[in-house]
């Protein structure tokens, strides 16, 4: 498929053309990589040294989801206020939104099937609205917040490296806002009630680490800063329609659960839809 086949590139023009610098000047872990070429990666076998993966099925503790946030600062920070010219390899800009789009062509056969996740309110099964949704929350991103972005920062795209989390899987790597990985990531990796407990605290602490890290001085007072990260948790509406040839019914469980609180705790969807 070609869309497989542009991922995969992606992927290894992150590697090529991104991670040596970050290596170099940014406090952020990436795997030893030996090659990077024509869609195939070959990097140190991180199971062999020890390390183990993330995994949904248990929900994180707070210290490993502020390591994690330390990680995306660190890129984010390095990358603040890039432009498509910089990465001309990045190319359609709209990559992550025309994947999300495509797939939501099929939300309602998917979110309406038997054996889904119970959790997810009838308000948000609607394929019309919530697609309406995601094409004004694409339309309406915030520039000041524009950087180079992970993607796809959900806990199965990590390994733990002294049980701090590093990230993997940089196919969907694009230009977007920082607060798309940050909800993304915060909303996957916590229980509902852990989340709705830390959630501002370790907003906060991300924005520390990014002005740390040579980004700009942000905070959560910021009303801006409250409204793209709540409008990036709007990321959750993949794992609540992801299929199970895609991943594992044991994955989209607590995945789709947590983003759907996430979504309704902040009432995203109205957020989005009175933006003007």
């Amino acid at each position: 498929m070609p869309f497989v086949v542009t991922i995969y590139q992606r992927e290894v023009d992150f590697y090529t053309h991104v991670a040596p610098s970050l290596e170099l000047s940014a406090p952020i872990n990436l795997p030893k990589t030996w090659l990077a070429s024509q869609g195939v990666i070959v990097m140190d076998d991180l199971a062999a040294a020890g390390h183990t993966f993330g995994t949904p099925s248990v929900s994180w503790s707070v210290a490993a989801v502020l390591a994690g946030v330390e990680q995306l600062a660190a890129l984010h920070a390095k990358t603040w206020g890039v432009t498509p010219e910089k990465y001309p390899w990045l190319r359609p800009a709209d990559h992550y939104d025309q994947a999300l789009l495509h797939l939501m062509q099929t939300y309602e056969q998917v979110v309406m099937s038997p054996d889904r996740p119970p959790n997810v309110p009838s308000y948000m099964k609607d394929q019309a609205r919530v697609t309406a949704v995601l094409k004004k929350h694409y339309a309406s991103r915030n520039p000041r917040f524009r950087c180079l972005l992970h993607g796809d920062a959900h806990v199965s795209n990590t390994y733990l490296e002294d049980k701090k989390p590093r990230f993997l899987d940089w196919q969907m790597v694009h230009i977007g806002s920082a607060f798309h990985d940050v909800a993304y990531f915060v909303g996957g990796a916590l229980d509902v009630e852990t989340r709705r407990a830390n959630e501002m605290g370790i907003l906060e602490h991300y924005l520390v680490t990014l002005g740390k890290f040579g980004g700009p001085v942000l905070e959560v007072g910021d009303q801006e800063v409250v409204t793209e990260y709540k409008k990036g948790l709007l990321a959750g509406i993949g794992p609540i329609m992801c299929p199970y040839e895609m991943q594992p019914r044991e994955w989209v469980f607590p995945m789709a659960q947590r983003y759907a609180a996430a979504l309704d705790d902040h009432k995203v969807l109205e957020l989005v839809e009175e933006l003007p």
